[in-house]
């Protein structure tokens, strides 16, 4: 991504004055597409402006244009990143190697999760977060993931039942 662009994705994102916010986006800031020399991230460019503006008050942010389920959840300052591109075309290949402890811009994965399957995702309110579960397309729960804050968690409960 061009810098000027940066710079214009930067001073938009400054703009945001939020609490207790999602961030509703179509390609993800943070995420991993895989390649034949493994994972790697997305954009590199949504990075750096997000490293720039540092927006506060942004608790998730949510993005598809990755054909695939991810959830990233990160030490420091980044909010945890969900990416629900699953329900269209060809799916994109998810990450089969283990991303907690990979860097990724400024801050480390703690936990992530990616599937690799269509389907469609349900966020219910729970007490104290989120609970997000991805469906197939056949409406059976292929994982079912925690949002507490910035923390996330998935288990992938309902293997063999796919």
């Amino acid at each position: 991504m061009p810098a000027e662009q940066v710079a214009r994705y930067a001073n938009a994102l400054a703009s945001i004055h939020a609490k207790n916010a999602w961030l509703v986006v179509h390609h993800p800031f943070w995420g991993f597409t895989t390649t034949d020399a493994g994972p790697r991230p997305v954009s590199l460019g949504l990075q750096a402006a997000w490293l720039k503006a540092r927006p506060a008050g942004i608790d998730l942010v949510v993005s598809g244009h990755v054909h695939l389920f991810e959830l990233l959840s990160f030490d420091g300052d980044l909010p945890p990143a969900l990416v629900v591109g699953d329900g269209g075309t060809n799916l994109a290949m998810p990450a089969h190697t283990k991303l907690n402890g990979v860097q990724l811009a400024n801050a480390k994965i703690l936990a992530a999760t990616s599937e690799h399957d269509f389907g469609y995702t349900i966020m219910d309110r729970v007490e104290g977060g989120w609970r997000v579960t991805l469906r197939n397309v056949q409406g059976r729960p292929l994982a079912e993931c925690s949002i507490p804050g910035r923390d996330t968690s998935c288990q992938d409960a309902y293997a063999g039942t796919r």
